[in-house]
């Protein structure tokens, strides 16, 4: 490889006559070169936050790595990776042993099964019962071929896998949460998702060696999917209905209207995804709209002369409920049950014999809701025989003695919330 040189006259390299720059960089003093400005995640005084960004952190912390034994009779039932109860997530793997401890040398089967099923019971509809899914599996049998030991070993291992979803038959649904509730009253009603691992051992009796005695071991499992929103919650900064309009997460408007004789707009704001962890609180922002004289009568009407003053009645009223429906035959079974309450300022309002005038009236409210601690252990579900739904309730003039003014909207919670990083 040739290379070839060729030198520029000087006259050509610089033709303009223009100063020559020195090629080494220039000196900095240490001592003039301004520190870094200091940042932090919180909003400082005259800063108004725009947007964050969210990451995903789970109540339950990490998964746990130790073992629990159920000790019966003459058996030990061992679950590997589970902590004081035994629990399992989304298609969750169980995986375990079975330590047979006496008489192996007339065990002739055993049998490992895991189970869901759903069980309703009310006055109204009755008893129904529904196999979500059964998982069987043959861990030792003296009549098979391959059995070569003349008696059982004393540790057999056993592995399930959940299912993601069921077919009842009709529709394809995801697995149900574990879920268990009773409502009192007439009629009561009962509803419950369990899910079950079962060892069946078959043994030859001591004394018809030609008949066999059948050990049933029962484990309850909590089935527990755990799920988080797609985007977090932004707080409405000053209780304002401008930071709605100028927030970047999109909110959601409901509007609803009183009858007639109690002529009232209220426009209901809340975080338009409607999907939140149970450890959530929701905010909202209500804007009410109507005649004193109305409001003024509406709110006479809310108490008995005995009960506190009107001027502290609530005009509104937010909280979270949950509605369970049974079906069977056809025949649902519905009931309900208060899972949280709204945090709103209170409105106080001035009730007149006679209102001087009769005049436009607006009011601005901000507040927030969240589900009562240990309320609810899991989000809401739908399955062929049961459902479980949640709802955010609107009501104002909550305590008339007229229908109140009420909406009702769906919202879904889910196990795990999401935080700042």
């Amino acid at each position: 490889m040739v290379f070839i040189y060729h030198t520029i006259p000087s006259a050509f390299q610089n033709p303009f006559g223009l100063p020559v720059m020195d090629p080494s960089p220039p000196e900095y003093n240490g001592h003039c070169v301004c520190a870094s400005p200091e940042y932090s995640p919180c909003v400082s005084e005259g800063e108004v936050l725009l947007d964050a960004s969210y990451s995903a952190r789970r109540r339950g912390g990490s998964s746990p790595t130790g073992v629990y034994t159920k000790v019966f009779d003459s058996t030990n039932v061992t679950l590997f990776n589970q902590g004081d109860e035994p629990s399992y997530g989304r298609q969750g793997n169980v995986q375990g042993s079975v330590a047979i401890l006496k008489c192996r040398e007339r065990v002739q089967r055993v049998e490992a099964l895991l189970e869901g099923r759903i069980e309703t019971s009310s006055l109204d509809a009755g008893a129904f019962e529904t196999i979500i899914f059964r998982h069987e599996a043959t861990l030792w049998d003296a009549a098979e071929p391959e059995t070569r030991q003349p008696s059982c070993p004393d540790a057999l291992d056993f592995s399930f896998t959940f299912p993601s979803t069921f077919h009842d038959g009709k529709e394809t649904s995801p697995l149900p949460p574990s879920y268990s509730t009773t409502f009192f009253g007439m009629p009561n009603l009962n509803a419950r998702c369990t899910y079950r691992l079962r060892i069946v051992i078959a043994r030859r009796s001591k004394t018809l060696k030609m008949f066999a005695k059948t050990q049933v071991l029962s484990l309850h499992l909590n089935y527990h999917p755990r799920a988080t929103p797609s985007d977090g919650i932004s707080a409405i900064q000053n209780s304002a209905l401008a930071d709605i309009k100028l927030s970047p997460q999109p909110w959601s408007q409901h509007s609803f209207f009183g009858e007639s004789s109690f002529p009232i707009q209220c426009e209901f704001f809340m975080p338009a995804l409607k999907v939140f962890g149970i450890g959530d609180t929701i905010p909202f922002h209500i804007q009410i709209s109507s005649r004193s004289a109305s409001l003024q009568h509406r709110l006479q009407q809310q108490r008995p002369a005995s009960s506190r003053p009107p001027a502290t009645h609530p005009l509104v009223c937010v909280y979270l409920k949950r509605v369970v429906t049974a079906t069977y035959r056809d025949k649902p079974v519905s009931r309900s049950q208060v899972i949280g309450k709204g945090d709103i300022p209170p409105l106080p309002v001035l009730v007149g014999s006679a209102p001087a005038c009769d005049k436009e009236l607006s009011f601005n409210l901000s507040g927030t809701v969240r589900c009562v601690e240990d309320a609810i252990q899991a989000g809401g579900f739908h399955v062929a025989s049961l459902s479980v739904y949640d709802y955010l309730v609107v009501e104002v003039a909550p305590g008339n003695a007229c229908h109140p003014i009420r909406c009702q909207i769906p919202v879904r919670f889910v196990t795990d919330s999401f935080h700042e990083a």
